[in-house]
């Protein structure tokens, strides 16, 4: 069996298990949803009759008060003019106060708008009648109502997220560009774009858009969910840092995650911990916690899982394509140490979309609790496998494609 063969062949038993275990996370959340939902729309049906009704006797009580006052202001007001009165009670350092307060005395509808009393009114008096109809003379099951309210709302809420997630403006997407800073850059761009165009055709993909970052952290990244809606961002960094071979050898690896839908991929496995947060802002209590918790590691441990696989899958295809597999791994070699003598400063970019790029950002060693956190972030949750191993395995592609 290829070596070619068995990357495939593992890849597809991580799919198989990452998959599983993010069906089971939605489901799980979905579940979740669906109660808190359907929960509170029945709270909502139980008091709205007691509030509807207390804002209808308000609202009646203040415009019988207001109706009152108007009589009243209208009376005086032919017995004695404002200004006399004003000029009567106010002194000096008083009497801005007094006009305002004479102002609003004799103008009562500018104090309360008709419009929004009558409002208040009849959405009370219409809340109350639909109460009255529905659920004592139709006796409308509360229950039913509220757990159609409530899968209404968590379908809803799917589709918001799923549509940020994967539409034209993903936030992946978002958070790209500005993590890379995108520029124009007209003459840099157009020479990548031919160099890309070059290698597309020959692995048979849709050419994808090249675009130009600002930072010079040697980082290469693609996003986008369709071969033929890709982009790979590239920045000046790396266009600055590595030889011909080596750049052409990133590009060719960027491809290789291009072809194979990487980035669609590890979006989709990340959903659950995505949605799981949302839940968590939805409905801020500890106790959702011991839902939520499992189904975001089980997530972000999915997606380190497949994630890592997939880039030695790309490692290999991109080498395979520009047939030059130490390219390749004198590249990934460079990277890794540019980011190891990068400053401290530039070590917290690109922590959102790390996944995405063809190494992980730099680590900073001297960060409270480092250690642990390396072995959390970098080994368990890492999106990435060491950039030593991905160099070993390319130098047994160079031993196995010349021997």
């Amino acid at each position: 069996m290829t070596e070619a063969s068995t990357l495939r062949r593992g890849l597809w038993v991580r799919m198989a298990i990452a998959s599983l275990f993010g069906l089971l996370g939605i489901l799980v959340l979905l579940a979740a949803e669906l109660v808190l939902a359907s929960f509170a729309a029945f709270l909502f049906v139980e008091l709205v009759h007691s509030l509807a009704a207390t804002l209808l006797v308000l609202g009646i009580a203040l415009g019988a008060l207001l109706t009152i006052w108007w009589l009243v202001i209208r009376v005086v007001g032919f017995l004695i003019e404002p200004g006399i009165l004003t000029d009567r009670i106010a002194h000096d350092g008083m009497r801005e106060f007094v006009e305002w307060f004479t102002s609003a005395l004799w103008q009562p509808t500018r104090t309360v708008p008709p419009r929004v009393l009558t409002l208040v009114i009849v959405a009370a008096g219409g809340v109350l009648l639909s109460h009255e109809l529905l659920v004592t003379r139709l006796a409308f099951p509360v229950t039913s109502f509220a757990v159609v309210v409530g899968i209404v709302a968590v379908f809803w809420h799917c589709y918001r997220l799923f549509t940020s997630e994967f539409g034209p403006d993903s936030t992946v997407k978002t958070d790209l560009e500005e993590t890379y800073d995108v520029i124009s850059d007209p003459e840099r761009q157009r020479d990548i774009q031919h160099r890309v165009a070059r290698l597309a055709r020959q692995a048979d993909v849709p050419i994808p858009t090249v675009e130009i970052g600002a930072s010079w952290n040697p980082q290469a990244a693609t996003v986008g969910y369709r071969p033929s809606e890709s982009v790979i961002v590239v920045s000046r960094g790396l266009c600055e840092t590595l030889e011909d071979d080596q750049f052409d050898a990133v590009l060719a690896h960027e491809l290789a995650h291009v072809s194979n839908r990487d980035a669609a991929v590890l979006t989709a496995l990340s959903f659950p911990a995505t949605k799981a947060l949302t839940l968590l802002e939805r409905f801020s209590h500890p106790i959702i916690l011991i839902v939520v918790a499992p189904v975001y590691l089980s997530s972000r441990l999915s997606v380190a899982l497949v994630g890592r696989y997939r880039e030695y899958v790309a490692d290999h295809a991109g080498a395979t394509l520009i047939g030059d597999p130490a390219a390749l791994a004198s590249a990934l070699e460079v990277l890794e140490a540019d980011h190891s003598a990068r400053p401290r400063v530039d070590m917290r970019t690109q922590r959102s979309t790390a996944a995405f790029g063809i190494v992980p950002p730099p680590w900073d060693d001297d960060q409270f609790l480092a250690g642990p956190k390396h072995l959390l972030f970098r080994r368990l949750l890492g999106t990435h496998p060491p950039t030593d191993c991905r160099i070993e395995r390319l130098r047994v592609q160079v031993a196995t494609t010349y021997r």
